[in-house]
């Protein structure tokens, strides 16, 4: 069995196998029980109190790699994300075997960051130490569409998939390649595939709009976007993609009345 490995899914702490984190510091030893009761806080989501005990730890040993790790994730999940990006690089260089796990947190930070080149360079350290690490490769399948290297992202997806068939998330980043590509309907059916494994994916349900309003079936857009919206109230990049949907639904709709009325008179 592979070693256990944090990384964020979802806004959570957990390791790929579902255990606890694996406590891989040395001592001195007050430094060491901070951090254990701050990660046990971070994976309870009681997040505030586990920075300050995260940052307590710190204060004893300032090279405590994984209070280091775990206080840059808990930075990208609360929006900080530079904040993040430097914690994780920080702990990285104080531990030449950092996990792989460390290695993607890095990534997804600086993916956020839209620093492309060094988020997929991240991700290939990670796969490198990790070959079967599917979330790695559907992450990174984000980063080379957003590099326009849409081949090697659809291999990318394709290669998660083929490590972990349940791994919502791929199908997600497949269905935004093919998007792009413009190959619409499998763009659908990638976010269907998604949904079926996690019907509460927000970004899938808007995006599969997406698809579906470019097919120009503007009733199934609107559907799918409402479904965002009822996850995620306040998403605004979903509301105006639904106005957009239902005003061009009437305005094909009128359209087609008027075709039909031309043709039968």
């Amino acid at each position: 069995m592979r070693n256990a490995a944090v990384e964020i899914v979802r806004g959570l702490i957990v390791t790929r196998e579902g255990q606890p984190t694996p406590w891989t510091s040395s001592p001195p030893f007050e430094a060491e029980l901070r951090f254990r009761q701050a990660a046990a806080l971070h994976q309870n989501g009681r997040l505030t109190e586990a920075e300050a005990l995260y940052r307590s730890a710190l204060r004893v040993d300032p090279k405590h790699f994984d209070a280091l790790h775990l206080l840059g994730v808990l930075c990208l999940q609360t929006g900080r994300t530079q904040q993040g990006v430097d914690l994780v690089a920080e702990a990285i260089a104080i531990n030449r075997k950092a996990p792989a796990a460390a290695h993607s947190n890095l990534a997804n930070g600086l993916k956020d960051l839209e620093r492309y080149e060094k988020a997929l360079a991240s991700y290939d350290r990670a796969i490198a130490l990790d070959p079967v690490y599917a979330e790695a490769y559907s992450n990174r399948a984000d980063v080379l569409r957003q590099m326009r290297r849409f081949d090697k992202a659809l291999a990318s997806c394709d290669r998660a998939l083929a490590l972990k068939r349940d791994c919502a998330d791929a199908y997600c980043n497949r269905g935004a390649v093919l998007n792009d590509m413009g190959r619409l309907e499998e763009a659908v059916a990638s976010y269907d595939r998604c949904l079926a494994l996690n019907p509460a994916s927000v970004e899938a349900h808007r995006n599969r709009g997406v698809a579906l309003y470019r097919l120009r079936r503007f009733e199934e857009a609107a559907a799918s976007y409402d479904r965002a919206l009822a996850l995620a109230p306040t998403y605004a990049r979903a509301h105006s993609d639904r106005a957009i949907a239902l005003y061009e639904r009437i305005g094909y709709d009128s359209l087609r009345v008027f075709d039909a009325f031309v043709w039968e008179g």
